[in-house]
């Protein structure tokens, strides 16, 4: 590849994280992972008849919220062990552990023998029905182990777009209504899939409907504010261009509705659902480096086709778009370069 030789202006703007740790807890997380480690069951899960979920769902979300307090002991261990030996066959349910344990293994062969052989998109399992929810999930899990698969996510994404609602949401399938709990969950699925296709504007369609559910006390919700559509839309509002005085809400709401034993409800997955939310509150936004490519020659014509590689804590490439644009987000804090071909 040979460097570009043209004279060019690029137009840089950086929004720089600061690191903090990832252990960082404050009185709400700590008394909520007390509540959580209380909970586990004999055999290393979480959840039972009472729980808002089922076990697997819930033990994955409770595995997830102590990875990222870094609280990795003899719980955590447990619960990984029960997680590995699982039987799985649902796409949902091979999909929550490719990204709870951020290791493919088997699943991943699992998780592309139940796409859809036609449409390449995912439904229940094998012969069920493709809907929105299963093919955002299986997305995530693809982008956790970082798949090359590029022509079934293509297919995929190009399926999501062709479903979302009028309203900027999405329901199960297309023409459903929609709802909360599946439009967090593809506009968390798109933001991982940003700097490949052309997706910011459907994104921000799907933030308009989310910010339509929310409640006067800073909850979401279809009618009333609920804790997991709550918690659910902070992390798909987290990286989204939103004001921050709607995250604080959010917050504030959460932290509002911890009962005294540390939990959420006395549910293990409402629980571990509102720690994700507020361990995110936690950390710094991730950084992001765009920037525009233009022609120095004295028009200022921006120049398309670029390709810009990044190198430094993460290393990744694009190509202008062409209007010159460039963009690298939710990178992690620290120092990079930038080179132009």
């Amino acid at each position: 590849m040979k460097k570009l030789i043209l004279s060019i202006l690029v137009l840089f703007s950086f929004v720089v994280a600061h690191n903090v740790a990832a252990t960082e807890q404050t009185v709400e997380i700590a008394g909520g992972l007390n509540y959580l480690q209380a909970s586990q069951n004999l055999d290393g899960s979480w959840g039972d008849a009472t729980t808002s979920s089922d076990i697997l769902p819930t033990t994955v979300e409770v595995f997830r919220v102590l990875g990222l307090q870094e609280e990795t002991g003899l719980v955590w261990q447990n619960a990984k062990s029960w997680l590995s030996v699982q039987n799985l066959t649902t796409t949902e349910q091979l999909a929550s552990r490719i990204i709870a344990l951020s290791a493919p293994g088997g699943d991943l062969d699992r998780l592309l023998f139940v796409v859809d052989e036609i449409r390449l998109v995912w439904g229940g399992a094998v012969g069920y029905d493709v809907n929105n929810l299963d093919t955002a999930l299986a997305l995530q899990a693809l982008s956790s182990v970082d798949s090359l698969n590029q022509t079934t996510i293509g297919y995929a994404i190009n399926y999501l777009l062709s479903t979302q609602n009028d309203d900027g949401g999405w329901g199960l399938d297309q023409g459903l209504e929609s709802n909360i709990y599946i439009t967090a969950q593809v506009v968390m699925t798109f933001q991982k899939y940003k700097t490949v296709f052309v997706i910011d504007g459907p994104i921000d369609n799907a933030v308009q409907y989310l910010q339509a559910h929310r409640q006067a006390d800073g909850g979401f919700g279809e009618v009333a504010s609920e804790i997991p559509e709550t918690a659910l839309s902070y992390l798909a509002l987290y990286r989204a261009d939103v004001a921050g005085a709607v995250l604080g809400d959010i917050v504030q709401y959460l932290k509002g509705k911890q009962a005294a034993d540390g939990s959420w409800d006395q549910d293990v997955f409402k629980t571990a659902l509102a720690l994700r939310a507020l361990t995110l509150s936690t950390l710094p936004l991730p950084a992001k480096i765009s920037g525009t490519v233009m022609d120095d020659d004295g028009d200022g014509l921006p120049i398309g086709g670029v390709t810009v590689e990044l190198s430094g804590q993460t290393v990744d490439w694009t190509a202008t778009a062409s209007d010159g644009v460039f963009l690298f987000a939710d990178l992690p804090a620290g120092t990079y370069s930038l080179s132009f071909y």
